[in-house]
Formats: structure tokens, C-alpha cells, sequence
């Protein structure tokens, strides 16, 4: 009987507490993220084909880490930062092939892969945060209101920039965010 009854209350603190946290009303994701997508002159959505790292400057953080073919990606905006600094270094890699025919008829085939300069372009993002409360139960979590959306190519390789126009599109990052920033690229 005392094992029946301490199931029992297992039981019922197990559900009191699944349920308390129902009740709270608590969003499943408690943090936000800003949207950025990359578009073509014609101001089409487009895949990048050259590899991308994002980090953020001033910081060992690396949001994204030699990406290719994407066309879309999302980061967490710093809420203590009145601007957060993205540096987006990029380059492609091209694989040459060489055949080489030795005296006796016998080929070797080498593969050489070669990177082109890694370029770094700047995104510069000016935003105000926010906290969201929702119940004491749940965490606070940060909201913002981008102000302006500005990139720079980097000055050693102007002519090899990224990055070509950055367009605010939906100035609000919260818990549905979507198509924030799109970034117009170099073609």
C-alpha cells in the first residue's frame, strides 16, 4: 500500500509539474533571430556559390562556418550592443586537374585546389533592444528594432566585394521574424 501511494504522488508532483509549465504559457523558443537572405541584382532570392564565414567582430564567435549554396541564414542579436558588427569573409575554391604521362605509358592524375583571397565585407547593423516579459515563469527574452542595415566591402580588394547594397526589410526581430535583412550581392 505505502508503494501504491508513493507512485501515486510520484505521479501526481510529475504531472503538477509538465502541467505547471503548460500553464505558464511559456513560448517553446524563448530567443530570437533576425532573418538574412541574399538576392540578385534582379531581386531574386540566390544561393551564393562562393564559400561564406560569418563571425561577429571583436569576438571568437562564428555564426557561420564555410557555408556554400546557401541563400538564407539566421543569427541572435546581441541585446547589450547598440550596433552589432558581422564580418563576412568569403572566397571560392577552384580544383585543377593534371594529367601526367610517364615514360612507360603509365598516367598520374593530381588534383590541385586553389583559394582565391579570402575578402572580409562588413555588415553593420544599428538596432534598439528590448526585454520581453512574459510571466515570471519564463525567461526574458530580447526583442529589437533595427534602425539601419549598412555594409562596406572590404578596402584591400574593393573590386571583389560581396556585399553590394543591405536593405532593411522588416525592421522588427522577434519571435516570428522573418526576411529582415536582405543583402544585395556583387554579381
Amino acid at each position: 500500500m505505502k508503494k501504491v501511494l508513493t507512485l501515486m504522488l510520484t505521479a501526481l508532483t510529475v504531472l503538477g509539474l509538465t502541467e505547471s509549465c503548460d500553464d505558464a504559457g511559456c513560448t517553446l523558443y524563448n530567443s530570437t533571430n533576425c532573418q538574412i537572405t541574399f538576392y540578385n541584382g534582379s531581386g531574386n532570392v540566390t544561393a551564393l556559390e562562393e564559400y561564406l564565414t560569418v563571425s561577429a567582430a571583436g569576438t571568437k564567435n562564428v555564426i557561420l562556418n564555410k557555408g556554400q549554396g546557401i541563400s538564407t541564414f539566421f543569427i541572435q542579436l546581441s541585446y547589450t550592443n547598440e550596433v552589432d558588427t558581422l564580418l563576412f569573409e568569403h572566397w571560392t575554391t577552384t580544383t585543377t586537374v593534371h594529367t601526367e604521362t610517364d615514360n612507360e605509358g603509365n598516367e598520374t592524375t593530381t588534383e590541385v585546389e586553389e583559394e582565391t583571397d579570402h575578402v572580409v565585407d562588413t555588415l553593420f547593423i544599428r538596432k534598439k533592444s528590448f526585454p520581453h516579459f512574459e510571466s515570471p515563469d519564463c525567461g526574458t527574452a530580447y526583442f529589437h528594432d533595427i534602425k539601419e542595415a549598412d555594409c562596406e566591402n572590404d578596402i584591400r580588394y574593393l573590386d571583389k566585394g560581396l556585399l553590394d547594397i543591405a536593405y532593411l526589410n522588416h525592421p522588427q526581430v522577434y519571435y516570428n521574424s522573418s526576411d529582415n535583412i536582405r543583402l544585395y550581392i556583387n554579381q
